[in-house]
């Protein structure tokens, strides 16, 4: 993992613990922090205030596990909350959380969690574009087409970099990208309408837009975006779904100008 363990003190700091991990590519000190609200969630929720570091040294594992994932996605100094740490596994199926009782503790999921991952993933259908420009050009654009439509991107993530630093925790040193980010935004009219359609939609929100160089294919920059299904069960939300595909479509089609 990109983040390892490094020497220093463990201080608690009101209801959280502090703790230094070191970059194993810079070898420079991050400064990480895990809520009590964390911790009492992979302690089963029993412990007191005054074993709050206790409850840290237990799952100080698990615990620097996410801090390093949450740093690969760019979060300088990694905070890891209780409220939040599920979704950084969701999003890659290469990172776990050792033990996974853990894991199930602290995202709230328990046998909910244990069904989500027994079924199969929808595939959905990526549609991008690609245009010979450099990387950096081709995101101006890609961030004027997203603003100018009076959207506001809450984040940005840096997937290559991530890729980079994990490989070799995955027995890969390939090549994949020069530069590789995702965006996420979300419009409040049209998802309003997405979910007033179908409470189900929510999981189309925020929407996400990618942005890549092939390490193999230099000056070529692909931009992109994951279709929404279309395949609901009521007209209004096949109507609310169509105009979100529409929406990316047109943010990066504008980008690849």
């Amino acid at each position: 993992m990109p983040l390892t363990r490094a020497p220093g003190v463990v201080k608690v700091d009101l209801n959280e613990i502090a703790f230094p991990m070191s970059d194993a590519a810079s070898g420079v000190t991050v400064e990480c922090r895990v809520s009590e609200d964390a911790l009492r969630k992979l302690s089963g929720g029993g412990s007191s205030i005054s074993s709050l570091e206790a409850m840290f040294e237990q799952h100080r594992e698990a615990v620097e596990d996410l801090a390093s994932y949450k740093y690969d996605l760019g979060h300088a100094s990694p905070h890891v909350r209780g409220s939040d740490a599920w979704k950084w596994s969701l999003q890659d199926a290469q990172f776990a959380v050792a033990p996974m009782t853990d894991f199930l503790r602290l995202s709230g999921l328990g046998l909910l969690g244990l069904s989500l991952f027994a079924h199969p993933a929808v595939a959905q259908d990526i549609r991008s574009y690609t245009k010979t420009a450099p990387f950096e050009d081709v995101k101006f654009e890609l961030t004027n087409a997203i603003i100018n439509r009076g959207l506001v991107i809450d984040y940005t993530g840096q997937i290559g970099k991530m890729v980079e630093r994990t490989g070799v925790d995955v027995g890969s040193t390939k090549p994949l990208y020069a530069q590789a980010e995702f965006l996420t935004f979300c419009s409040a009219k049209l998802s309003r309408a997405m979910m007033e359609a179908e409470l189900s939609n929510v999981g189309f929100c925020p929407y996400v837009v990618f942005i890549y160089e092939a390490a193999g294919k230099p000056g070529e920059t692909v931009v992109g975006y994951r279709r929404p299904s279309l395949a609901s069960s009521s007209e209004a939300s096949k109507k609310a779904l169509a105009d979100i595909d529409a929406l990316l479509d047109g943010i990066a089609k504008d980008a690849v100008k």
